[in-house]
């Protein structure tokens, strides 16, 4: 045994004797009794403040809470009372905090903790979310902490602009590219067949087609790709098929108008002729009576050029 292990065993067996010691042998030795125990409590004193003794009381205590299982279950059932007591004194609440805090900030910050901590922290959230009740209580903590943040002003733009790079950064990336761009396309195609928002994309395309045209450096490339489009068979036949109806559209207005010009004719022909009757038909009478006494008269000359004819 070392040798300062024996100076604590007798000093400890001196304080138990001192202390141990009954009043009348107290009193039979006052002065003597506690000039000693003055000196045994010094001594104790000094072996508290000595780093190897308090080492060597942990050793032991370390070997025994691992030896005896008992001993282990007190140590622990002790530790969690006096943190629980700690914890409800306010004060010494939040300088367990303070220390937590600090514990935690240290181990990030030392490489060969680092690792554990991060892994000890991921263990506690696969955890979680394999308790569907933790796991819910867990989201429902986290929506809540997002809408906090979208109210305040400096956190919210702050947000949103790391979810625009988280964005950008996943398109950089050839791993997530194709999922980004089949993502957008799927929104494009489900937007072009929704009810509600088919009419508002086509007005935002119209939009677009319309600023491009007011645009003089992009006007010339969109006429470019529109006389592109109409050189290519595919795009001809398209246009015919959409033009077809409205061709035929126009050649039934064209009937339409040849016929209303065709009845407007006919209704002035009707109109000159029956204009041309009446007048006619006013003149009859002054030529219609002399015409009666010319056919009298014919009447007469005739069976007298009859009995001329005869006599002759």
């Amino acid at each position: 045994m070392p040798v300062w292990r024996r100076v604590v065993a007798v000093s400890i067996v001196m304080a138990l004797g001192t202390t141990g010691c009954s009043p009348q042998q107290q009193q039979q030795k006052p002065q003597g009794g506690a000039e000693v125990g003055n000196q045994v409590r010094g001594m104790i004193q000094k072996m508290a403040l000595d780093a190897e003794i308090q080492r060597a009381f942990l050793d032991g205590r370390k070997k025994t809470v691992q030896s005896d299982p008992s001993v282990q279950a007190e140590a622990y059932q002790q530790n969690l009372r006096e943190q629980k007591g700690m914890a409800e004194k306010p004060q010494i609440a939040r300088q367990m905090a303070g220390v937590n805090m600090a514990v935690s900030e240290k181990a990030l910050a030392d490489p060969q903790v680092k690792d554990r901590y991060m892994d000890l922290n991921l263990s506690g959230l696969r955890s979680i979310t394999q308790d569907p009740v933790k796991r819910n209580e867990l989201m429902a903590i986290l929506l809540q902490a997002r809408e906090a943040t979208l109210k305040d002003g400096k956190m919210r733009d702050r947000m949103l602009k790391d979810g625009i790079n988280e964005s950008y950064a996943a398109l950089a990336s050839l791993n997530t590219r194709p999922s980004v761009l089949d993502y957008q396309m799927d929104v494009a195609e489900q937007a072009s067949i929704d009810p509600t928002q088919k009419k508002r994309m086509m007005q935002n395309q119209m939009k677009v087609m319309k600023a491009i045209a007011q645009d003089p450096d992009l006007r010339p490339q969109l006429v470019g790709l529109m006389v592109q489009l109409m050189n290519d068979p595919a795009m001809k036949a398209e246009m015919q098929k959409m033009m077809m109806p409205m061709m035929q559209k126009m050649k039934q207005m064209q009937m339409q108008l040849q016929e209303m010009q065709q009845q407007s004719m006919m209704q002035k022909q009707q109109q000159t002729t029956g204009s041309t009757r009446e007048s006619s038909s006013q003149s009859h009478p002054k030529t219609g009576s002399s015409g009666s006494h010319g056919s009298k008269a014919g009447q007469n000359t005739r069976p007298e050029a009859a009995q001329g004819a005869k006599f002759g």
